[in-house]
This record gives structure tokens, sequence and C-alpha cells, in this order.
């Protein structure tokens, strides 16, 4: 089965794209099990502990925020990075009053045969793990 084409966007034609409340998300490229997009994300907000079935590998353009991998919590920040492998639980939280987090989250698969997320998908993605800071049941990192 051919792979599915390399889309590589630029300008014109990637603009940001509301995710979620709070996310915003512009994908760059899709494509041979490798996905790049850029993420917006607005103070305030909080990715849940999760999994993927692909390493994720992200790099913090500006802003900052606080990393939950697996028990260990760290506080990330303009130009730190970090990687991710399959199946590690991991969150990311944006303080309330501070700028917004600007990243680069780039998404590898593995596996034969499997491709990393789509666009679309990663927009299904933050609709089950974004949640607003002191929602009625969520605590901080």
């Amino acid at each position: 089965m051919p792979e599915k084409p390399v889309v590589v966007r630029d300008e014109p034609t990637s603009r940001w794209v509301v995710a979620h409340p709070g996310v915003e998300i512009r994908p760059m490229v899709e494509g041979l099990g490798t996905a790049i997009v850029l993420f917006r994300i607005a103070p305030g907000t909080r990715f849940e502990s999760h999994t993927h079935e692909f390493t994720e590998l992200g790099v913090v353009i500006s802003g900052g925020g606080h990393y939950l991998f697996g028990s260990e919590s760290r506080t990330v920040r303009d130009g730190d990075s970090f990687l991710i492998p399959p199946g590690v639980p991991h969150g990311f939280e944006v303080p309330p009053g501070g700028p917004p987090v600007v990243l680069i989250d780039i998404s590898v698969t593995t596996r034969p045969g499997a491709d990393s997320p789509t666009s679309s998908e990663l927009i299904q993605m933050t609709e089950v793990v974004v949640r607003p800071l002191g929602a009625p049941g969520l605590g901080t990192m």
C-alpha cells in the first residue's frame, strides 16, 4: 500500500485553527508517519494526562508552563524541548495570567504501517484532554 503523500503547508494555505477553547493549532506537515504542528495555548488551559501510540517531540517557542511526564512535573519555557515515548502518560498546563505558549509539536510513528495523527485527529484529541484550569474536579499539576 503506498504511503500517504507528504503535505507541506506554507503561509498562504496554513492558518491557525481553533481546536478547542484555549487551543489553536497550525498544521505544517503531515505524512510518512510524521506530523509537525504549531500549538498556541492560552493561559489557564490544561491538557489532562493522556497517552499516544506515537513518539511526541516538542520545542517551546515562547511562553512557559508545566509539563507532567508520568509522575514527574517540570517547568518548561522558551527554548526548552521534550521527548515523550509512546505510551508514557503526559499532560501540560499554562498558568493563568501569563502569556500564551507557542510550541512546535512533532509526532512520529515508529510502528510499521502506522501513521502519525492528522490535523483533524489532533483536534479530536484536544476535545478529550483539554480543560480550563480550576474546572470542577480538576486540580493543578
